[in-house]
């Protein structure tokens, strides 16, 4: 058995915490100070001249780094996340994915609260408007409850809309979930997103790069769009009108060497033009769950959720049903049911019928 690599010395990630405390130091500049120097420690050690020959470093950055480090800031950041149960991660953290650490200027540390590491090896970015039309809220539910009930991680950035949902319909499968935040752990408004970010805190993973006391700035919003691509294999636009900053997280997942795969909608709603102009560009369709697994190269996996002996095949077994029907006498919301029986059709239980009924495989 490979020994678990060592986890970073407490004083290294005091230094990691210290260097994103450094003004102008951004997620780019860390990134050619630590491939020059390996250790942040190192870095406070460095001379003028060594540190005047770090790619990106201007003087004015040189002369606040040769002030040395503020540990008693870093130290109060430590304390803060521990005080909510949540923590601090660095780059070289053993618990920080592998295909974030590969992205284009990597956030040199992350608070994080719930679970990790985190479980399952293949993840989905699902992303979209703020303003999604019923059909859109439809289809990311039936997606992203599929895809999590098949221990595929739904990552999505807690905004209103598409986002939230996807993040719902994972947890309502007992699926795992990231949200990936624009603002600080302590800086979630009451409300509605406050309440689902506590559930994914304990059921899933809250995730970001701003530290406990920052103001909320609404380009941070856009940044953390490539952190949300970044830990996922593939992206998928569900909903997006044109302008919106789901294509953002788009055009990262093209930098980054992800899947892209974008939902059609109903021929002229305006909130799937930005799909439409991302499948005319060369996006992949994403119109059934299997569309995902297929891109991917990923073999559908049996979901944990009932088969065969879940109340909707036993439904099925007395005759053929539509998913409204099965909504009715189940008394299970439509969206539900969709999201199931897309499901049991990937698990073999279940399949299409004619008249858009559905019946049990023999």
């Amino acid at each position: 058995m490979v020994p678990a690599p060592p986890r970073p010395h407490p004083d290294r990630t005091l230094h990691w915490l210290a260097l994103t405390r450094v003004e102008n130091v951004g997620s780019i500049r860390a990134q050619a100070l630590v491939e020059r120097f390996d250790d942040p420690r190192l870095i406070f050690r460095a001379s003028r001249s060594e540190l005047l020959e770090v790619p990106h470093l201007v003087p004015q950055v040189v002369e606040r780094i040769l002030e040395g480090p503020d540990l008693a800031w870093a130290r109060d950041q430590l304390e803060q996340a521990e005080s909510i149960g949540a923590a601090v991660v660095a780059l070289d953290d053993p618990d920080i994915p592998e295909n974030l650490r590969r992205i284009p200027s990597p956030p040199p540390v992350l608070f994080v609260q719930g679970e990790l590491p985190l479980r399952g090896e293949r993840s989905v970015a699902v992303v979209g408007t703020r303003s999604p039309t019923p059909v859109g809220l439809s289809g990311t539910h039936r997606l992203c409850a599929a895809w999590a009930s098949q221990g595929i991680r739904v990552v999505s950035g807690l905004a209103l809309g598409i986002d939230s949902q996807a993040h719902r319909s994972a947890l309502s499968v007992g699926g795992e979930t990231v949200a990936v935040l624009g603002c600080p752990l302590d800086g979630m408004e009451s409300g509605a997103r406050a309440v689902l970010a506590q559930e994914i805190a304990r059921k899933g993973l809250l995730v970001t790069e701003y530290p406990f006391g920052m103001s909320v700035q609404t380009p941070n919003f856009v940044r953390r769009n490539r952190i949300i691509s970044g830990l996922s294999d593939a992206v998928v636009v569900a909903e997006a009108p044109r302008g919106s900053g789901a294509l953002i997280t788009a055009r990262h997942a093209l930098d980054q060497d992800r899947d892209l795969l974008a939902c059609p909608g109903p021929s002229g709603e305006p909130s799937f033009d930005g799909c439409f102009d991302l499948l005319r560009q060369g996006a992949h369709l994403c119109a059934d769950p299997s569309d995902l697994i297929d891109v991917a190269g990923w073999s559908a996996m049996a979901p944990d959720l009932p088969g065969s002996d879940s109340p909707v095949a036993r439904l099925l077994r007395r005759g053929d049903l539509t998913a409204e029907e099965i909504s009715l006498r189940l008394k299970t919301s439509l969206p539900s049911i969709l999201a199931e029986m897309v499901v049991l059709e990937l698990s073999g239980v279940v399949r299409r019928a004619a008249g858009g009924r559905w019946t049990v495989r023999p």
